[in-house]
């Protein structure tokens, strides 16, 4: 019997919250929950995915809580949608997120995780760029949730905007994840693991908009740090620090310190900020005075 008819046949609540919720989107089977084919128990061998949260620095979107195995023994429905279409989150495009997650097991067995998400949303895992990588957790005892890790993945800017799905699995660490994990079937790999799905939306970024603080003194031969405003969501921060064509530092890091040229005379001085994200780039230029001290400073303690 094929899930799409046993969805017809289960409670509509189940299908779509339960542990059949997978269509339309690809299976995630995982090999030896099925009883017929590798004869092992999962309360003894099963990896089970414990907490998921999704978060952007320390704005946390969703919470997936600790529950131990979800799934079921048979090859197939080992799986669940943690969240329906109604209670989806949004990830936008270029912006940078951090994905913690744990496990648990009966042996101290700990797991190898995969991050996917239906970037063109064709209802599979499978395409170049659907898997953003894998990351690892450590045991912590029998029936114990392992330590949160975390991996940070970027939304690329080519993904289709609009409702699709991400998908966490989790396998036997001496097991190596890989692109293939996000749809397969009770066949082979991935094995002693759990599949869980997540309703996303994905939406384009804010407006592209440059600026930074200047800090309020800046003295000769000293390192000051200027601080970008709006640094969340951004694929790139390029810094001039004279303003003379040459950018210091290009990066995905906000800030910048004046190390890169601390300067040696006072005078007027300027920096500038070009910010790029999906959307496109845009820079500002902020001048500033650097001042030289008027005396020796005069040493004392009591």
């Amino acid at each position: 019997m094929t899930r799409r008819l046993l969805c017809l046949i289960i409670p509509i609540l189940l299908c779509f919250n339960g542990l059949i919720a997978q269509a339309p989107w690809c299976d995630g089977y995982h090999y030896y929950q099925n009883y017929s084919l590798g004869g092992y128990s999962p309360t003894n061998y099963v990896i089970a995915i414990e907490q998921i949260k999704i978060r952007e620095g320390s704005n946390i979107l969703y919470n997936h809580a600790a529950d131990g195995y979800s799934g079921d023994i048979n090859c197939g429905q080992e799986y669940r949608l943690s969240n329906p279409t109604s209670k989806a989150f949004v990830l936008k495009s270029g912006h940078t997120y951090s994905i913690d997650a744990n496990s648990s097991s009966a042996y101290s067995y700990y797991a190898n995780f995969g991050v996917f998400i239906d970037l063109n949303n064709d209802k599979d895992f499978l395409d170049p760029g659907e898997y953003l990588g894998t990351w690892s957790d450590v045991n912590n005892g029998s029936f114990k949730q392992s330590i949160l890790k975390t991996k940070d993945i970027t939304i690329p800017c080519n993904a289709k905007l609009g409702a699709t799905r991400m998908r966490i699995v989790c396998n036997y660490n001496v097991y190596t994840m890989n692109a293939s994990y996000g749809c397969t079937s009770c066949s082979g790999a991935p094995y002693y693991g759990e599949t869980v799905d997540f309703s996303i939306v994905i939406e384009k970024p804010s407006p592209v908009s440059a600026d930074f603080i200047v800090p309020n003194t800046i003295w000769i031969k000293t390192v000051r740090q200027f601080v970008n405003k709006n640094s969340i969501g951004y694929i790139q921060h390029a810094w001039d620090f004279n303003n003379d064509g040459t950018y210091e530092q290009i990066s995905k890091s906000p800030n910048i310190q004046s190390n890169y040229n601390t300067w040696t005379s006072p005078g007027t001085k300027c920096v500038k900020l070009s910010s790029t994200n999906c959307l496109g780039t845009d820079s500002i230029v902020k001048c500033f005075n650097v001042l030289a001290p008027a005396s020796v400073p005069i040493v004392d303690f009591v």
